[in-house]
């Protein structure tokens, strides 16, 4: 039995609005969306097999957060990332759908003591949510981040036996 070599889906079409409206959760009524959306309800959120993604400890944000969205754009889910309720030519059980497939890789994919911040169905429903915490918290180098990077540090360090200060 021969199969012929398969193709992804593609779409050239792309979403309307901007980067301030995106940003804010609002709604597209785009043609772009519909069909990525389409494209992404159709298929499994595997991870291709060379790409090797380490659960999220808590640094490396950059590296680690790439891959993700990396990943999200081969599968045509990146409105995840921009939007909090389904654009208005998506229907509800679709969107649904996707964020619960992919919030199963955060899970999947983040340290348990790091997932703990993200882990409520209540404050963080969606996956867009969830992102930005994760961004907000891991993302830069300056507050709660700092502190928690040199917490981890300290709490990990070790002292060297050969150089103590009573000898």
């Amino acid at each position: 039995m021969s199969t012929a070599p398969q193709t992804p889906p593609t779409s050239t079409a792309t979403t309307s609005g901007s980067a301030a409206s995106a940003s804010t959760g609002s709604v597209s009524g785009s043609t772009g969306t519909k069909v990525w959306v389409n494209n992404t309800y159709g298929s499994t959120f595997g991870i291709p097999t060379r790409i090797k993604l380490e659960q999220f400890n808590g640094s490396d944000w950059a590296n680690w957060s790439g891959i993700m969205e990396a990943i999200l754009m081969l599968h045509e889910a990146n409105d995840l990332l921009r939007f909090r309720t389904a654009p208005a030519n998506v229907p509800d059980i679709k969107w649904e759908s996707i964020q619960r497939r992919i919030k199963v890789h955060l899970r999947l994919y983040i340290k348990p003591d790091v997932y703990s911040l993200i882990a409520s169905r209540t404050d963080l429903p969606t996956f867009k949510d969830k992102w930005d915490k994760l961004k907000d918290t891991y993302g830069s180098a300056s507050g709660s981040t700092t502190a928690f990077n040199l917490w981890r540090q300290l709490t990990q360090a070790t002292l060297d036996d050969s150089n103590l200060m009573g000898q």
